[in-house]
């Protein structure tokens, strides 16, 4: 098997896992009927940005009662009620 047959396997094996995963997390519902929707982002996301601590003071966290420094909620900002990662670095891009 060549590199380039190897690598399409290897990528067309991941994609259905990627879809196999999205599918069961969507299945998810609680015993209070919660559920859950989840889908595949496909947007291109900047690695090894640095966040300082005074921009991360700027963000309105709430943070949780059980490990709160891993689990926290972004307060709301917009009309939709969500604050995006998208908004975030725009902002963070404006205030630099």
């Amino acid at each position: 098997m060549g590199g380039n047959e190897l690598l399409e396997w290897v990528v067309k094996i991941l994609g259905i896992l990627n879809r196999t995963i999205i599918e069961l997390i969507s299945a998810t519902t609680t015993s209070s009927g919660l559920t859950v929707r989840a889908e595949q982002d496909f947007n291109h996301y900047e690695t090894g940005i640095k966040v300082s601590d005074e921009e991360l003071a700027t963000i309105p966290l709430k943070r949780h009662e059980f490990h709160g420094d891993w689990n926290y909620t972004i307060a709301q900002s917009d009309s939709r009620g969500t604050l995006s990662l998208q908004s975030l670095l725009s902002y963070r891009s404006i205030v630099r």
